[in-house]
């Protein structure tokens, strides 16, 4: 942490935290990314002091948003995009996973599971809940929001974005999640990003 020039944190919940490699390693490029880009968006919502493990992981998730934000030009409805896939479809495939201990989940439905392409749509349907359109309104991306859902199709857009990062899907001819733990994933992202 001294070499990334980050104070390690005093708060004894979260030092427990960071006892574990890959929890460290989001912390570590989470801090990087808030210190690279804070205030210069408003869509990215950080909980700080960072006191249990699932704001740590919320953090991480916003700081990928805000990294690839920075990195494309397609600004349009991406953010909205990400913030949904990382908050609400991720975290529903690996919830699954980890559920029915399962290694990998196929993209097409095998030995009774569900599979991704399921799951995807079992996501989508909450953004027709209410509190989704509160998520949507504090982060500022209603009009994002909207502007995606009026041009694409939900599902579809989902799938191809997905399809597009090899630290989630493995190639032709099977697409599957290879990380039973999200936090599996996110550490295999902070690391593909360093």
């Amino acid at each position: 942490m001294e070499n990334q020039g980050l104070e390690y944190p005093h708060n004894q919940g979260v030092a427990n935290i960071l006892t574990n490699p890959m929890l460290l390693t989001l912390f570590c490029r989470t801090c990087s990314i808030q210190n690279e880009y804070a205030g210069k968006v408003g869509y990215f919502k950080y909980h700080l002091p960072v006191e249990v493990k699932g704001e740590l992981i919320n953090n991480f998730m916003e700081a990928l948003a805000t990294l690839r934000f920075h990195q494309t030009d397609n600004k349009e409805y991406l953010p909205a995009l990400e913030l949904y896939i990382f908050h609400f479809v991720l975290p529903n495939i690996a919830k699954y996973m980890e559920k029915n201990e399962l290694f990998f989940l196929s993209w097409n439905p095998s030995y009774g599971n569900k599979s991704v392409r399921d799951l995807i749509k079992e996501a989508a349907i909450f953004t027709e809940n209410e509190n989704f359109s509160d998520w949507l309104i504090e982060r500022d991306i209603e009009r994002q929001w909207n502007t995606l859902i009026e041009r694409e199709n939900l599902v579809i857009i989902t799938t191809e974005y997905l399809r597009q990062h090899p630290s989630i899907f493995k190639s032709k001819p099977f697409f599957e999640f290879k990380h039973q733990y999200f936090r599996d994933y996110l550490a295999a992202r902070a690391i593909i990003y360093d």
